[in-house]
């Protein structure tokens, strides 16, 4: 059986990265998963989108991780796309286990702007699960 996200869900939905600025999404809960996509999605009307995406990605309980602020202890952190315009509308693969013990219960994304990113730059991070 199956438990955790079994279509997409949005770690960061449409949201604005103003120039170098970061959003942080919050922990969602993925079940017991063991391989994942993600799909990163941006948008200018003034340029280039310039985004590095990092996952994070924990062993814990997602409710928990939101309710605290999560130390670097409780988590591993992948730098999965450096530039945007090479990324940009495709799937990644991302198995954060190969650095970790336990199955992953709780991944989050974090999206941070280049010194050439335009201030109204929309983005987008989709995450999929491929493992059980």
């Amino acid at each position: 059986m199956q438990r955790g996200i079994t279509s997409p869900v949005a770690l960061i939905n449409n949201q604005t990265v103003a120039a170098t600025a970061t959003v942080t999404g919050s922990w969602v809960p993925v079940g017991s998963g063991f391989a994942f996509g993600v799909w990163l999605a941006a948008s200018s009307a003034l340029g280039t989108s310039q985004l590095t995406l990092v996952l994070h990605a924990s062993p814990y309980d997602a409710n928990v991780l939101n309710a605290t602020t999560a130390s670097a202890a409780q988590y591993i952190s992948q730098t999965l796309v450096t530039d945007t315009a090479s990324a940009e509308n495709a799937l990644i693969a991302y198995d954060p286990n190969t650095a970790m013990k336990y199955p992953v219960c709780a991944v989050r994304a974090l999206l941070t702007g280049g010194a050439a990113n335009p201030a109204d730059t929309l983005a987008t991070v989709l995450l999929t699960k491929y493992g059980l």
